[in-house]
């Protein structure tokens, strides 16, 4: 269970950075 709870963190913070580099990118245009 704490490897399966590990992975669901990485994939949320994975989501996170990718939602703040979208942001980004969008604010540079």
């Amino acid at each position: 269970m704490k490897l399966l709870r590990e992975l669901l963190d990485e994939q949320r913070m994975a989501i996170i950075y990718l939602n703040f580099d979208i942001e980004a990118t969008r604010r540079e245009r």
